[in-house]
């Protein structure tokens, strides 16, 4: 929903580019790129919604980048006399962007994936600033932490898994002819 009042926002600007008095020859061709800029997010949030469990670190950067520099745009076109029109669009653009780059930190539901870490539906500057750590050190200041506690790292590395590739490894060296000790012996020792 955010992505269409953005592409709103963005038609906005490019009508408000072209009718103004301040326009340069580089600021319609701005708002164009902007405006088709909106249109390549708003694919990429359709693939990675559809197609990905974590959400995509470049549209994250791209968004946090952008948010600055259009601040920094604010500011200049707050400052020209005939510029008010076109600032109040873009603080627009900017208040949706942030929302889209909140959004894109929300963890997103494992759904149809079994043990998936938090830490892989987490976004970017969660996963930067280790966010997702905080409910198991919450969980941990408040009763001792069990090994049911923790979140499993990955499906590779369970210990079943692990166990299953060391068999078939452990039988294609037997079958080559060489000599490799029995894998039920390395469960036995301690």
């Amino acid at each position: 929903m955010s992505i269409i009042v953005l592409l709103g926002l963005q038609v906005a600007n490019l009508i408000l580019w072209s009718a103004s008095s301040i326009q340069t020859r580089a600021s319609v061709a701005a708002a164009a790129l902007s405006l088709v800029d909106v249109l390549a997010m708003a694919s990429l949030l359709y693939a990675e919604h559809r197609y990905s469990m974590q959400p995509s670190a470049l549209l994250t950067i791209y968004l946090s980048v952008t948010i600055l520099f259009d601040v920094a745009n604010i500011r200049s076109l707050f400052g020209r006399d005939n510029g008010h029109a076109v600032a109040i669009v873009v603080v627009g653009v900017v208040v949706i962007k942030s929302v889209l780059l909140a959004l894109e930190e929300v963890p997103k539901p494992a759904v149809g994936v079994a043990g998936a870490s938090k830490e892989s539906t987490r976004g970017l500057w969660n996963r930067s600033v280790f966010w997702w750590l905080n409910s198991m050190f919450l969980s941990g200041f408040r009763n001792v932490l069990q090994i049911g506690d923790l979140s499993s790292i990955d499906d590779a590395f369970a210990s079943d898994a692990l166990l299953a590739k060391l068999h078939r490894a452990w039988k294609k060296g037997r079958s080559d002819g060489s000599l490799v000790p029995d894998t039920r012996m390395l469960l036995t020792c301690p």
